[in-house]
């Protein structure tokens, strides 16, 4: 009897120490628990989209070199890109929150925000700051050279494709070409389509915008089959679209890059990257830090950014706003911000 008792109890000694190990365990765990989500905070990681352009434009081969230096250098930010029509797509992109990040152009980011010029009819964009300008852009009219066309006039009735569409260069091939009272022949069409067309003489030109320092890989393609020349602007027609548009503006561009003699005179913006407003401040600082510092594997990837200070170009001439994380990372590097440039945010 006794040998019995001394066994339940020794079964009932073993369930309560048990019980009080399972009771005080809580008690153990708790500061780990509580403290994961702050730790999750602080690695907190996000995956952005890229709005690029069309996968046949030159451009393509940058903003895929551009997504390699974030993700191989910005800790817990993951891009990846996606093929649009190009600029004017991607503002409407990001101020619809479907991309965050994309290309674009100065000064259609001004203008979208406003709601004016080529975006004359659209709401303004609220949501989409400058990342960076990265070079110098021009808008080419390229025609066969056995369509007849040797100026821009000479556009009329002609079959000619404006650029992507929903693209910066359609926008301003419409409004640029309507202030000369010119109606092509519209051919709607994407850049491949394009540069297709072009070589089955299907139509007699189309826009691109390109570096000035190197031929569009486009172009290149085109001048593959067909002999090409690239029109200029004369300064009667100059003044007429700055009457109507005062904020943009024209240069003279070397024509050797594409095998002529002399300049061509196009109308200009600045090759550039918008960002959400919306992205947090230290990850937009150091991404434009990446793309800053890492400028070498971007020239490899389009050689017409040589010779280029994107941080120089977004401070000292672009207008719009800039997005917090940029400017704290260009008065880093010295910079003055002027405060036209300075986001409702920041205020």
């Amino acid at each position: 009897m006794k040998r019995t008792l001394a066994v339940i109890l020794s079964v009932v000694m073993v369930v309560s120490l048990a019980a009080c190990g399972q009771s005080s365990a809580p008690a153990s765990v708790a500061p780990a628990a509580s403290a994961a989500p702050a730790s999750s905070a602080a690695k907190q990681s996000y995956n952005y989209t890229w709005g690029a352009c069309s996968s046949s434009s030159g451009y393509y081969a940058l903003n895929v070199a551009v997504s390699d230096v974030i993700n191989k250098n910005v800790d817990n930010v993951s891009v990846t890109v996606m093929e649009t029509g190009g600029g004017a797509e991607n503002l409407k992109f990001i101020g619809e929150g479907q991309v965050q990040f994309g290309q674009t152009s100065v000064p259609d980011i001004y203008l979208a925000s406003k709601g004016i010029g080529a975006f004359e009819g659209t709401a303004p964009n609220e949501n989409v700051r400058l990342m960076l300008s990265l070079l110098p852009n021009v808008y080419y009219f390229v025609v066969s050279t056995d369509s007849g066309i040797n100026s821009i006039s000479d556009l009329q009735g002609k079959k000619f494709s404006p650029g992507n569409t929903n693209s910066s260069s359609e926008r301003l091939a419409y409004a640029i070409l309507g202030a000369l009272g010119v109606e092509p022949d519209w051919y709607y069409a994407s850049t491949s389509e394009a540069v297709d067309a072009m070589k089955n003489r299907r139509i007699d030109g189309y826009m691109k915008s390109a570096s000035t320092k190197a031929i569009d890989s486009s172009i290149a393609d085109v001048k593959t089959s067909v002999d090409v020349k690239i029109l200029s602007f004369t300064k009667e027609e100059i003044e007429k679209i700055l009457a109507a548009y005062p904020y943009y503006a024209f240069q003279d561009v070397d024509a050797s890059i594409f095998g002529q003699e002399g300049t061509i005179t196009s109308m200009t913006s600045f090759y550039s990257y918008g960002i959400s407003k919306d992205v947090p401040e230290d990850v937009a600082y150091n991404v434009v830090k990446a793309l800053c510092e890492n400028q070498t594997y971007l020239e490899d990837a389009y050689a017409g950014l040589k010779g280029f200070d994107p941080a120089e170009i977004t401070a000292t001439n672009t207008s719009g706003y800039i997005h917090p994380g940029v400017i704290k990372y260009l008065k880093e590097k010295g910079y003055t911000i002027k405060d036209e440039q300075i986001p409702p945010e920041m205020k």
